[in-house]
C-alpha cells in the first residue's frame, strides 16, 4: 500500500520551518559549474530546501547568485522556494521574475546554463513557471522535464523518496495536524514519535502508523466519549457522514463496540475501543479514502473516482 500511496500521489508535504531549526540540515552532493564560493551557498541552500526551510533556502540561493552572478542554478533554486506543493494555486509571477534573470526567453535562459545537465534543471523550472496549463499541466511537464534530463529513474527516485525519513517527518506532521487539529504539535517520547523513521526503514506500513496515531492517547484525549471518538474515526477514516440515514447503524454499532458490547459491524465482531478502530482500519473505503484526501492536498482538486478503484 506505501508504494501505491506515494506512487499516485508523491506527497512532498511541506511545512514552514523556524531559522534555529535549519542548523544541522545535513549535507548533499550536487556538483555544478559555479565558483567555490557560490557552490557553498547553493549546497545549503539545496539541502535546506529538501529540509522544507523554504526562506532559508531562498536567502541561501541569493547568497549563491551574489557570489556569482552568472551561476544559473543559484537562480533554479530560488525558483522553487516561493511555492508550497501542496498550495493548488501557486504564485508564478514571484519565480519568473527570478528565471528572467537568465534571459527574457526560453533560450536565453538555457544558454545561461553551461552544461547539458544544468540546461535540464533549467528546463524543467521553465517549463513549470512558464508552461501552458493549470498547476497540475505545469507540474505533469515539471516531471517529464526531470525524468528526461535526471539520470536516474521514476523508480529510483520513488525507491529514494520511500527511504527518506525527512519524507515520513513532513508527512507524519501532516497527519497529526489532520486527526489531532494541532498546529506544529509533534510527541517528543514514546512510540508514536517513533513512526517516521520506522515507515522509512519498512518496519511498519502507512495504514499501521496511521493506525498508531488513532489509537494514541493524544487521538482519545481530543476526541473522548464513545460518540465523538466513533464518529471522528468513522468520518475521517472511512469519509462517511454518519448523520447520512444510511450510516445511522454503523454509527451506533460502532458506539456499542466502543463500549464493551460484542457486536459485528462491516462483517466483522468486536467487543472493544481497539476491535473498532482495528475493524475501520481494514477496510477497503479506509486506503481510498486516504488517497483521495492525499490528492486534494496535493492537486486542489477532487480524484477521479475510478482511479481510486
Amino acid at each position: 500500500m506505501k508504494r501505491m500511496f506515494l506512487s499516485t500521489c508523491l506527497i512532498f508535504l511541506a511545512f514552514a520551518t523556524s531559522a534555529d531549526e535549519m542548523d544541522d540540515v545535513g549535507s548533499v552532493n550536487f556538483p555544478t559549474s559555479g565558483s567555490a564560493e557560490a557552490q557553498k551557498h547553493f549546497l545549503r541552500g539545496v539541502a535546506t530546501l529538501h529540509s522544507f526551510g523554504w526562506k532559508q533556502a531562498r536567502t541561501a540561493f541569493q547568497e549563491a547568485q551574489a557570489a556569482d552572478p552568472d551561476f544559473a542554478m543559484a537562480y533554479w533554486g530560488e525558483s522553487l522556494t516561493y511555492n508550497h506543493p501542496l498550495i493548488s494555486e501557486w504564485d508564478l509571477e514571484t519565480p519568473r521574475a527570478v528565471l528572467s534573470k537568465l534571459g527574457a526567453t526560453t533560450e536565453e535562459r538555457l544558454a545561461a546554463a553551461p552544461t547539458d545537465r544544468e540546461k535540464g534543471f533549467i528546463a524543467a523550472v521553465d517549463v513549470l513557471f512558464f508552461g501552458e496549463g493549470d498547476t497540475m499541466a505545469r507540474r505533469t511537464a515539471y516531471m517529464h522535464e526531470v525524468e528526461a534530463w535526471y539520470p536516474r529513474s521514476h523508480e529510483d527516485m520513488v525507491d529514494a523518496f520511500l527511504k527518506d525519513e525527512e519524507t515520513w517527518v513532513a508527512w507524519y506532521e501532516r497527519q497529526l495536524f489532520y486527526f489531532l487539529l494541532l498546529d506544529g504539535f509533534r510527541p517528543k517520547e514514546g512510540r508514536i514519535a517513533t513512526i517516521p523513521a520506522r515507515v522509512a526503514r519498512n518496519e511498519i506500513t502507512v495504514s499501521r502508523a496511521l493506525e498508531e496515531i488513532v489509537r494514541s492517547q493524544y487521538f482519545g484525549a481530543r476526541n473522548p466519549g464513545n460518540d465523538t471518538f466513533v464518529t471522528v474515526v468513522l468520518e475521517q477514516c472511512l469519509g462517511l457522514v454518519v448523520q447520512e440515514r444510511k450510516n445511522l447503524r454503523i454509527l451506533e454499532t460502532g458506539k456499542k463496540m466502543y463500549d464493551g458490547y460484542r457486536v459485528k459491524l462491516f462483517r466483522e465482531t468486536g467487543k472493544s475501543q481497539a476491535d473498532f478502530v482495528r475493524i475501520v482500519f481494514r477496510q477497503r473505503d479506509f486506503a481510498q479514502h486516504l488517497i483521495a484526501r492525499t490528492w486534494k492536498d496535493l492537486h486542489g482538486s477532487e480524484a477521479d473516482p475510478k482511479q481510486l478503484r
